[in-house]
C-alpha cells in the first residue's frame, strides 16, 4: 500500500504518496489498509478510526486530536498538537503547533500555541573559502527559523549556546558563545529588540554569531556565523531554546 501523506481535518480524508512522491487519492486497497471508506474515488476515515503509526509516513501520534500534515518521523505525545510542514519534529504537551525542521516542543496553552518552548538545533562549517556562513537546522540548506505567520502577534526569545572546534588535525582549539536575542512580528513584521553575547572557555580565535530578522514568505531569523580569522576550519553547534507567545491583537 502507498504511505499517507495527510488527513484533511474538516473532511478526513486520506491522501497518499505515489512511488514518485506525488500526492495522489489512493486506491481502494490504500483505504482498506488504513481502516477508511473508499466513495466516489476518494478515501475517508470514520471519526473513531484511529490510524497506525505505521501508515502515516513514520509519524507516530499518541493522544486525542493531534494532527500532522505534510510531514514525516513525527513524534506527537498529548492532545490537540499541530505539525504542519516539520519533518522529525517531536511534540509533547497540549495544544502546541510545529512548522520548523526537527523541532523539539513542549505546551501547555490555553489556545493554539499561545506559549510554548522548543528547542531547535543547527550545524555549520566555516573554513578560508567560506569564512562567513548561514547555517541551517541540522545543517540542511534552508531549513531555518521561521516566524509562523498565521499569528498576528508574537514574541519569540532565543537564547542560544554555540559550540566550535578546529577541524583541522591536531588542533585542540574549542570555544563557546552564550547569547540571548529578542525578536518580534507584529501585523506580519519582524523585527529585533535586542541581543547579547558573552565568551566564555575560548582557547581559539573565535568570531561572532550574528542573527538577523529577514523579510521573507514566511518572515524568518538568520544565524550567521563567522569563523576563525586566520581562515582555519571549524566545525560549529548550536543549539536554540526558544521560548513563544502567540496572540492575536484585540
Amino acid at each position: 500500500m502507498k504511505k499517507v501523506s495527510r488527513i484533511i481535518t474538516n473532511t478526513k480524508q486520506v491522501k497518499f504518496f505515489d512511488s514518485n512522491g506525488a500526492e495522489v487519492d489512493g486506491t481502494a486497497e490504500d483505504c482498506r489498509a488504513v481502516g477508511g471508506k473508499y466513495k466516489n474515488r476518494v478515501c475517508v476515515l470514520p471519526n473513531t478510526t484511529q490510524l497506525q503509526p505505521s501508515f502515516t509516513a513514520n509519524n507516530i501520534s499518541a493522544g486525542q486530536g493531534n494532527n500532522i500534515q505534510l510531514a514525516q518521523n513525527c513524534n506527537v505525545n498529548g492532545n490537540y498538537n499541530e505539525v504542519f510542514g516539520a519533518d522529525f519534529a517531536t511534540v509533547q504537551g497540549y495544544n502546541s503547533r510545529v512548522t520548523r525542521y526537527g523541532e523539539q516542543t513542549r505546551s501547555f496553552a490555553s489556545a493554539k500555541a499561545r506559549s510554548q518552548k522548543s528547542v531547535l538545533f543547527y550545524e555549520g562549517v566555516t573554513n578560508s573559502s567560506a569564512g562567513t556562513a548561514e547555517i541551517f537546522l541540522g545543517g540542511v540548506d534552508g531549513k531555518r527559523l521561521e516566524v509562523d505567520e498565521s499569528f498576528g502577534m508574537s514574541t519569540i526569545a532565543l537564547d542560544i549556546h554555540t559550540v566550535a572546534k578546529y577541524t583541522d588535525a591536531g588542533n585542540a582549539g574549542s570555544g563557546y558563545m552564550h547569547s540571548k536575542a529578542v525578536f518580534q512580528s507584529t501585523g506580519g513584521v519582524l523585527a529585533i529588540n535586542g541581543s547579547h553575547t558573552s565568551l566564555f572557555a575560548q582557547t581559539l580565535v573565535i568570531g561572532s554569531l550574528t542573527l538577523a530578522a529577514v523579510s521573507g514568505t514566511p518572515d524568518y531569523i538568520s544565524f550567521t556565523l563567522s569563523g576563525d580569522r586566520s581562515g582555519r576550519s571549524m566545525a560549529w553547534s548550536v543549539i536554540v531554546n526558544v521560548y513563544e507567545l502567540r496572540t492575536e491583537p484585540v
